[in-house]
């Protein structure tokens, strides 16, 4: 078409192009917070397996300040937990790759119960 000045050639990206960019986003991403737009919570796991199960010990609400404690999920493990079925899919593929023994190890005296809730 006539008249379009289409930019065809894209700038290197410099140092200073990028902190640009970045200071650009974070003051949107904060204009957006401040408005209510975004939530934004901190959640506290008790232990690796705790976090797998999405079973958090304090959750910080940063819009409120409100800290939310679960003394039951202070634990490392509570065989009461269950997977969610998204966790129980990628476990259930991790467990059919290479990757098995790897990531089973770290379950430790944990596994079967793990492995139970994967499977169950």
């Amino acid at each position: 078409m006539k008249g379009l000045d289409i930019p065809t050639e894209i700038p290197d990206w410099t140092e200073e192009l990028d902190q640009t960019v970045r200071a650009d986003l974070t003051a949107k991403r904060w204009a957006e917070f401040e408005r209510g737009e975004i939530e934004m919570t901190i959640e506290i796991y008790s232990s690796p397996h705790a976090m797998n199960y999405g079973e958090a010990y304090k959750v910080l609400d940063m819009r409120t300040g409100e800290m939310t404690v679960n003394e039951a999920n202070r634990v490392e493990f509570n065989e009461a937990w269950e997977l969610s079925d998204d966790r129980k899919a990628l476990y259930a593929k991790w467990l059919d790759s290479p990757l098995a023994d790897q990531m089973t190890s770290g379950w430790a005296e944990h596994r079967d119960a793990i492995m139970r809730d994967v499977y169950a």
